[in-house]
């Protein structure tokens, strides 16, 4: 937070309000809003579990001075504060892993996606797994099961998995099988 720019992120209960949380003060730690300029704060004002103004600790004790109560105030004695994460079911460490791999989605043939793992098996060490996710068979010309034989001509190098679009199944090619202990007696 850029010094002498107090930032109101929601506003204080109406006059009438039968029921007010309590707010608390926040000072002494590290407080980080992520904004792209300024990104640190010194203080923080909250009420319940919203957060009300985010700024310099004059700033926020006179936006606190204003209110109807005392509000609490808590040392955080050196603690970091940072905004909340919310998954709101997006699988985020999903996410994180399919950043490693080959993206699949919208491919239009099962060419294309072929081409797409050969071109990641180009980069990576021999052994190394290629793994990858979005393959929608429904969107090729021929809407049957992709076979691990299509994978095994475009690497033998590498074991690779790639899960479809929905998650309900999973490509692979003879290495990954190997290493899986799979085979015509499994």
């Amino acid at each position: 937070m850029n010094a002498g720019h107090l930032k109101t992120v929601n506003s204080y209960p109406s006059e009438g309000v039968l029921f007010v949380k309590e707010h608390r003060v926040f000072t002494g730690g590290h407080i980080y809003t992520l904004e792209a300029e300024g990104g640190q704060a010194e203080a923080l004002l909250v009420r319940g579990d919203e957060i009300c103004a985010v700024g310099r600790e004059d700033e926020i004790r006179a936006a606190a001075a204003d209110l109807p109560h005392v509000p609490e105030e808590i040392d955080l004695n050196g603690a970091v504060v940072v905004p909340g994460l919310v998954d709101s079911h997006t699988h985020f460490a999903s996410y994180c892993e399919m950043s490693l791999g080959v993206d699949l989605t919208g491919t239009e043939t099962l060419d294309e996606a072929l081409e797409r793992v050969r071109m990641l098996a180009a980069e990576k060490g021999v052994g190394e797994w290629i793994r990858g996710w979005g393959w929608n068979k429904n969107l090729w010309d021929d809407d049957s099961f992709p076979l691990r034989s299509d994978l095994d001509r475009v690497t033998r190098e590498h074991p690779v998995a790639l899960t479809s679009k929905d998650g309900h199944a999973m490509w692979v090619n003879t290495p990954a099988l190997s290493q899986a202990g799979i085979d015509e007696n499994t």
